[in-house]
């Protein structure tokens, strides 16, 4: 029987799909909506920027329960792989490293620095995402963070320059639409007559 878990790790595969067989993430087009993910300009609109790279080598940074869930469907995605964990908890550490059979470490610093990283998931608690998101673009790391982005908008705009200026790839985790599950839903209700408005709630598991 398919779990939330399961609906969730496929969201996150589809979401990260490679978009050739050279392993290359797509990216939407400038004003369109994405479909895969994408640089955050501070003017707010969508880059067409590619990550030139065969195999994509993702750190996660804050192993919780979404974290897991992310990394799991990495695994299981072309073109990626994941080469490095981190939590503040030794607990959940260890676990990431038995489900996964990934190496963790200690310090999240050693993660956004390490050169066997290619890009971050920041995945830790929501006041921690702005310092480990800037951390990893200064270390030249592409970054996809969980909502939210930071908690001001003065430091998402900091980031946004931040990865702007280096060319790098600042995704924010919540590009919801593409997901199959969403697609589906709006789709059972345009089945019934038009759409005039709509609201969503979600739920989410965090951990780190």
């Amino acid at each position: 029987m398919e779990t939330a878990n399961d609906r969730r790790a496929l969201r996150t595969q589809a979401n990260l799909r490679p978009g050739s067989r050279r392993g290359k993430w797509r990216m939407g087009e400038q004003g369109r909506s994405p479909a895969g993910p994408l640089l955050l300009s501070h003017g707010g609109r969508y880059s067409t920027r590619k990550v030139q790279m065969d195999t994509i080598r993702f750190g996660i940074c804050g192993t919780g329960s979404f974290g897991r869930t992310r990394a799991k469907a990495l695994q299981k995605a072309q073109g990626a792989m994941v080469a490095l964990g981190w939590s503040r908890s030794q607990s959940t550490r260890d676990l990431f490293r038995q489900e996964l059979n990934v190496p963790t470490v200690e310090h999240w610093q050693e993660l956004c620095a390490n050169p066997e990283v290619d890009a971050v998931l920041v995945c830790s608690t929501n006041v921690e995402h702005f310092v480990h998101a800037r951390a990893a673009l200064a270390a030249g790391k592409h970054v996809l963070v969980e909502i939210p982005l930071s908690t001001s908008a003065a430091q998402a705009r900091e980031l946004a320059q931040l990865a702007d200026s280096q060319s790098l790839v600042l995704h924010l985790g919540i590009q919801g639409r593409h997901h199959p599950d969403y697609v589906e839903h709006v789709e059972r209700m345009q089945s019934i007559g038009p759409l005039l408005h709509g609201i969503e709630h979600s739920y989410w598991d965090y951990g780190s």
